[in-house]
């Protein structure tokens, strides 16, 4: 798994392993990667609440596709923001 800049295309980190282990085991590994000024974006299957509270507790901000059906919790209540 690696975790990439968009702009740049520039390789940030990158995991390797046995396909037996998954994804969201890799990308854990890589969450120590981004910091508090980065946006991570990620698809469906990284909405676990332990994964979310891992990647929180590294100051990332992260846009995540989840399934309808998914409640994960609030971590922090944004204010009212102006488009």
């Amino acid at each position: 798994m690696t975790l990439v800049e968009t702009g740049t295309r520039a390789v940030v980190g990158t995991v390797f392993g046995p396909t037996r282990e998954g994804e969201t085991s890799y990308a854990t590994r890589l969450s120590p990667h981004p910091g508090p000024e980065t946006l991570v974006l990620w698809d469906r299957g990284f909405d676990g609440n332990d994964f979310l509270a891992a990647a929180h507790a590294t100051g990332t901000q992260v846009l995540d596709r989840i399934n309808q059906r998914r409640r994960p919790p609030v971590l922090k209540a944004l204010t009212h923001l102006r488009w």
